[in-house]
């Protein structure tokens, strides 16, 4: 069974691009998390293994993997 983790919550006069874009800038991305993903989330230490079902945990467990990749790879352009 896959978790489906949505970023953000948006009226629907907000999910109609305008001229492209989102009114307020932000994207919404939806992500589907296998067992296994969440397997691996909670293995690296970015998801407590009894918040494994808390939607908003598992989103913030994403975001910090996200981040850490990003200064990963902004360390080794510098490097």
């Amino acid at each position: 069974m896959a978790s489906k983790v949505v970023s953000k919550h948006r009226a629907s006069t907000d999910r109609t691009p305008a001229v492209g874009e989102w009114r307020d800038g932000k994207t919404t991305v939806i992500v589907f998390v296998s067992e296994a993903e969440l397997d691996w989330l909670v293995a690296k230490k970015y998801l407590p293994e009894k918040k494994r079902e808390n939607k908003a945990a598992i989103k913030h467990a994403i975001e910090s993997v996200l981040s850490d990749e990003l200064k990963a790879a902004s360390q080794k352009n510098l490097g």
